[in-house]
């Protein structure tokens, strides 16, 4: 297992990997799930963690469930997720992921850690897409293998993540009214990076700067976006928090513990931009009625 997962690590670097991920798609709250973007920071923060999100924007609403444990006799953590939206009834989409990660320690300071994940996704057009042609779009299923690596020394921390499809159908409604399951051309080749730095004295105040990185090459290379952010993370008495993202991803959070085994969090997105693009205000809805609100519940048991 492990000869296999590092070998995996050296081809994603290489830059034989490919995903169908979404820009940020936590709104905001990547600075407390870093795990949801790279699975090599799948890492329960006591035995056993569980998260839950939900969020609501103008055109619908959404959730992501995941259950993570570490296994210090194995130096091994492992996670499940479930992610679910849906829009007024146009769209329905789920999604099930299952991940493993590796810790190799170096020194007391110095760690490396490689992820390995396997996302099964499916999505319903209620109505269907009517594409160029008279066929319609009723759905999509695909499947994604994830990996990731992520280096921690002292307080700072490096993860550089991808993946690639292993499958992409769909289904689509012909003139006379048959259903036929295709070959979908739709993947896109991303990559993801994160790092961060803790500063301060925990359990008294500590700012936490990160900065992250979401590259794409979507349709063949017709289309390549870049996007970035930076944010922080203050943390007054491992009690209270407060976060905010700036950049392409515009949000700000707040967060607050329970006796080191609840933390609700609660942020606002308003909006991005391309990174080196002109700078339009329409794209950020702070304000408006179009920003969304995301919140998270965390238990360590």
């Amino acid at each position: 297992m492990k000869r296999l997962l590092f070998v995996s690590i050296v081809l994603m670097i290489l830059g034989l990997t490919h995903t169908s991920a979404q820009h940020f798609q936590l709104k905001g709250l990547e600075i407390y799930n870093p795990y949801y973007l790279n699975p090599a920071y799948i890492q329960a923060e006591k035995s056993v963690q569980l998260d839950f999100i939900g969020y609501n924007f103008n055109w619908g609403s959404g959730m992501w469930s995941s259950v993570m444990t570490t296994i210090p006799k194995y130096n091994s953590s492992a996670g499940i997720r479930f992610a679910q939206s849906s829009s007024n009834g146009s769209f329905e989409y789920w999604d099930l992921q299952l991940a493993y990660a590796y810790k190799h320690s170096f020194t007391e300071d110095l760690h490396l850690n490689g992820g390995i994940q396997f996302n099964s996704g499916h999505v319903k057009y209620e109505d269907g897409i009517f594409r160029p042609d008279p066929d319609v779009l009723k759905a999509r299923h695909n499947g994604y293998l994830g990996l990731g690596v992520a280096l921690e020394y002292h307080k700072l921390h490096a993860g550089l993540s991808s993946s690639f499809p292993l499958y992409l159908r769909r289904e689509v409604l012909l003139e006379d009214n048959t259903t036929e399951t295709q070959k979908d051309d739709a993947d896109i080749i991303n990559f993801n990076f994160l790092t961060g730095y803790s500063l301060g004295k925990p359990g008294r105040l500590t700012l936490d700067p990160i900065f992250g990185l979401d590259y794409r090459i979507l349709y063949g290379g017709r289309t390549k976006e870049l996007r970035g952010y930076l944010g922080a993370n203050l943390k007054i008495r491992n009690v209270v928090g407060f976060g905010f993202t700036m950049g392409n991803l515009v949000s700000f959070s707040t967060s607050l513990n329970i006796l080191d085994r609840v933390t609700l969090m609660m942020g606002i997105y308003a909006g991005e931009h391309e990174l080196f693009g002109p700078i339009d205000n329409s794209n950020y809805t702070i304000g408006s009625k179009e920003f969304d609100i995301i919140g998270q519940i965390r238990v360590n048991l």
